[in-house]
């Protein structure tokens, strides 16, 4: 789906306060992301703009959850709204970022961890971050922890636009969240990005954000896993329209 076609379909808006998004998703399929694993999205942010997709948990948890974001601050040294990925957990982000200001425009965005890259002593190295077709693998300026393990991954259930741990909601527009129990191609990435192409090996959490009223979204993957809407406004596209809170 090219950003023009991202335009024209559904979405939903999230006010920054109390809104978000719990999906049926619980963690890595019940265990861990042995044979990788990809988040991706369409987001559209202002100036005081955030996303946040992952499932952490509370604080004191001690799970690992691999975390999709944009913050509205500068964030492990990287500036404000510019997309980062990695793993997250109580006093740990191992992770990479992109370093461009993703304001004011629709944007594709995707997390990619390859597992057969992952090494406890750093695991940054086995992460992705994408925005709009294209890879970046810098690491970000503070990585915080050391001898990760392959284990204790979260088995929370995934949130889209809450991150528990840190007490913050993500503010902005958000469409087309795909969730992949597997590390997609760079060329399967870019049919995505470009031409909307629906992939289906090893998609988990297909949520398209068209059903315009209710509290529900419904999951196109297969897999079963809805979503309940606490708050967020359904988004009508062309014309834009903000429609009531989902009841």
């Amino acid at each position: 789906m090219s950003a023009r076609r991202a335009l024209r379909t559904g979405g939903l808006w999230f006010d920054g306060v109390d809104d978000y998004v719990e999906t049926g998703l619980v963690g890595y399929q019940g265990a861990s992301p042995k044979n990788g694993w990809t988040i991706m999205c369409w987001v559209k942010i202002g100036s005081g703009g955030a996303l946040y997709i992952g499932n952490r948990g509370e604080e004191g948890l001690g799970y690992y959850s691999l975390t999709l974001f944009i913050h509205r601050f500068t964030l492990f040294g990287v500036p404000a709204y510019n997309a980062q990925f990695g793993l997250d957990r109580d006093g740990v982000w191992r992770g990479v970022y992109f370093s461009k200001d993703l304001r004011d425009s629709w944007h594709h965005l995707a997390g990619v961890f390859r597992s057969e890259l992952y090494s406890p002593s750093a695991p940054e190295k086995a992460m992705e971050v994408w925005v709009d077709g294209v890879r970046s693998t810098t690491p970000t300026p503070s990585q915080i922890g050391s001898g990760i393990p392959f284990d204790t991954w979260s088995r929370e259930k995934y949130l889209i636009n809450y991150h528990q741990a840190w007490a913050t909601f993500g503010r902005g527009i958000v469409s087309e969240i795909r969730i992949y129990n597997r590390a997609l191609t760079e060329d399967e990435i870019r049919a995505i990005y470009e031409r909307g192409a629906l992939i289906r090996d090893g998609l988990v959490l297909h949520l398209d954000f068209t059903e315009y009223e209710g509290n529900v979204a419904y999951d196109k993957s297969g897999c079963g896993n809805h979503a309940t809407i606490y708050g967020a406004r359904w988004v009508v596209k062309k014309p834009l329209r903000v429609l009531p809170k989902a009841r």
